[in-house]
């Protein structure tokens, strides 16, 4: 039974339903097409702009007070898909908006309270960007429960805008998996529809998981979509398509796919999933040699200190 892990799941995210088609079934783009829109997204990913440093491990190894920490972080993106969630926004905000976030943190310094800041505001930036209905300022500031106020939120965004030099525009996990489903050696149908709503269910799990940070995101969405292949029945799905699947990958991307690597965050998406409550719901199951870690221990609110909530420095890296 799905239950021996643990009694009670450490992430409450589920898979949402969905009845619109994937983008995949909506596109007639050639395979020359999606081989450009690929190359160009991993140049993005590859980029300076885009990448991420271990932000986290780099302070440890300076000795400087790390106040935010792995857990701290994944509070907050469980907070965010609950926004998100509330407001009928869709998930990939919260995959934009951590981009903003984790690229914030690692070039400056800041506290729990200004993370948490960060946090909400990247939330907000995303959906005026790129959802049709923005959450607005006071309703953010309300969920603060008086934490933050409107002139905390709007002085946060510039802070935002400026450490990230005005780079808003993301490749995501989600992004990738849109393109490269297309490439799942099956006819359109219930069974390719399936697959694109589980590997989008690992996408959205990979946030809650600081593992994920420095790996790039086109990695990432390609052991999304092979879990999610291995996932159904082999009737369904054979090892003849998986291996056909990774073959026309290697085509589109331009090189072998880095086998140790994928093979590495397909186990973490594996694990990441057994820990959420979806896993108790689905007769799919991770591979029995998956060995979950020790359980967690949830910390104290990261509503700590009395310190102005904007309140951040910029960090020299080396």
């Amino acid at each position: 039974m799905a239950s021996t892990y643990h009694q009670q799941p450490l992430l409450s995210l589920r898979m949402r339903s969905s009845r619109s088609l994937p983008p995949a079934e909506r596109d007639n783009s050639s395979l020359d097409d999606v081989a450009d829109r690929v190359r160009v997204m991993i140049h993005l990913e590859e980029s300076p702009t885009y990448r991420c440093g271990d932000y986290l491990f780099r302070r440890r190894a300076e000795k400087n007070d790390v106040e935010i920490d792995t857990l701290c972080r994944e509070k907050m993106c469980e907070w965010s898909y609950r926004v998100v969630d509330h407001f009928h926004a869709s998930r990939e905000i919260v995959s934009i908006a951590f981009s903003y976030l984790d690229r914030f943190v690692d070039r400056c310094s800041c506290d729990r309270t200004a993370f948490k800041l960060a946090a909400m505001t990247a939330i907000y930036m995303a959906t005026k960007i790129f959802n049709s209905r923005e959450i607005s300022m006071s309703s953010l500031a309300e969920l603060s429960r008086g934490e933050f106020s409107l002139k905390h939120i709007e002085e946060m965004e510039g802070i935002l805008l400026k450490t990230l030099s005005w780079r808003m525009n993301p490749p995501t996990v989600q992004c990738f998996i849109n393109i490269l489903h297309k490439l799942i050696p099956l006819e359109k149908g219930p069974v390719t529809r399936a697959i694109y709503q589980r590997a989008t269910f690992f996408a959205e799990l990979s946030l809650f998981d600081y593992c994920f940070v420095t790996q790039p995101r086109s990695a990432v969405a390609i052991a999304a979509l092979l879990n999610a292949m291995e996932g159904m029945d082999e009737s369904v799905v054979s090892k003849e398509d998986h291996a056909a699947f990774q073959k026309t990958v290697c085509e589109v991307i331009g090189q072998d796919l880095p086998k140790d690597t994928i093979d590495s965050i397909r186990n973490r998406l594996w694990y990441v999933y057994s820990q959420s409550a979806q896993y108790r719901e689905d007769e799919v199951l991770p591979p029995a040699n998956l060995l979950p870690s020790e359980n967690r221990i949830v910390e104290k609110d990261l509503l700590a200190g009395d310190q102005s909530p904007v309140c951040v420095s910029v960090v020299t890296k080396h």
